[in-house]
């Protein structure tokens, strides 16, 4: 997908370029924990060794 109004029209002086990092992106969610552990058994597929 191109910025709005074409690959032409983009740019740091048309209204587009501040936020195109928006639309070129998607959400990511990450989790945080105060005292992170290991779990006693790991999902299939994962292998730390």
């Amino acid at each position: 997908a191109a910025p709005f109004g074409g690959v032409g029209a983009s740019g740091n002086h048309r209204p587009s370029a501040f936020y195109a990092a928006d639309y070129c992106a998607w959400p990511m969610a990450s989790l945080e924990a105060s005292h992170p552990a290991m779990p006693d058994k790991l999902a299939p597929g994962l292998n730390f060794d």
